[in-house]
């Protein structure tokens, strides 16, 4: 009141862009109902498997096996995909304003690029070590029983580590456009694939496999779902693979193979030598060792094929650092 000002409540909300913002929240929240749907069914066909195994511990292999492999693939996205996204979007929205889709594909690109440099060589860690990291979390004792099925659970997620990546950027593309019709209906199919396709392969294995196969079906559907997104945002804004991208894509494979096949000689001949993988400390030595002979090969092979990404990423570390 000393200043001058007096509050007086405006009822005039015509033309605020309320009704456009509405309409954006409502996609979203039809977007998190499609998903808690297929959670909860996943949930069930994992909760049914742990009822069917509760007689015989080595089989009790259902929500609570799913849930942590599920919780281990999401941790390189929660770290660095999510990071990295909370930084570009502001800049992508501001390119989406000024239609700039030419800047808006690269700085999308850079992006996507950036992100699977970490965790694609994450994902294939996953899928050759997840047998002696699972026997590490064996070694706590209660998990001791479902140490064989924690491993395989995250071999499969290792699918999802990398294809959940993309889809995610994809997504940050359509909401900086201001588009979450379009990611609505690509999430109603990555639902769908995903409880049909758990629901095929839960039939067809034991009780102690059943977690394994969800992560599997889950990966399957966001591989589907990462090149739906990729096809319909580049109907909206431009090819988004690119020549860039495709050479990129071509060097990573090259380096991921390569890290994959020393990973996994170091890991067989440290079990030839008398380490055993299945043992909480065989599991843990076969891990970092093996982990870091990947680490390495992978930044060599890096190098080597002209992986740029790399070195961008490096610089900027050392930077910061």
């Amino acid at each position: 009141r000393l200043a001058g000002f007096r509050y007086r409540p405006r009822f005039d909300f015509r033309g605020v862009g309320l009704r456009h913002t509405a309409r954006l929240a409502g996609w979203t929240l039809l977007f998190i109902l499609v998903n808690q749907i297929a959670w909860i069914a996943i949930v069930r066909l994992a909760t049914s498997a742990t009822i069917s195994g509760a007689t015989d511990a080595e089989k009790a292999a259902g929500s609570t096996v799913y849930s942590l492999g599920y919780l281990i693939s999401q941790l390189p996205h929660g770290v660095i995909t999510v990071s990295l996204a909370t930084a570009v979007i502001p800049t992508l929205a501001a390119l989406a304003a000024d239609r700039d889709y030419d800047r808006f594909r690269l700085e999308l690109g850079r992006t996507v690029r950036v992100a699977l440099v970490i965790v694609a060589p994450l994902a294939v860690a996953l899928a050759c070590l997840g047998q002696p990291a699972a026997a590490i979390a064996g070694g706590l004792g209660a998990l001791g029983g479902s140490t064989l099925a924690i491993g395989y659970t995250i071999q499969a997620f290792a699918l999802a580590t990398i294809a959940f990546t993309v889809h995610y950027l994809m997504l940050r593309g359509f909401y900086a456009n201001e588009d979450n019709r379009t990611p609505f209906f690509i999430q109603l199919v990555i639902g769908v694939v995903n409880v049909g396709v758990a629901v095929v392969l839960v039939q067809l294995v034991d009780p102690n496999r059943v977690a394994m196969m969800l992560a599997l079906s889950y990966g399957i559907a966001y591989v589907v779902g990462s090149v739906l997104s990729v096809r319909l945002l580049s109907r909206a804004i431009g090819p988004v693979i690119d020549r860039e991208m495709r050479f990129f894509i071509r060097r990573m494979v090259v380096a991921l193979v390569l890290t994959a096949f020393v990973t996994l000689g170091v890991a067989a001949g440290l079990d030839a030598a008398g380490v055993e993988p299945l043992r909480a400390v065989g599991g843990l030595v076969t891990t970092v060792v093996a982990g870091i002979a990947g680490l390495l090969t992978f930044v060599s092979a890096a190098k080597v094929v002209g992986l740029s990404e790399l070195g961008y990423l490096m610089t900027s570390l050392r930077r910061r650092g």
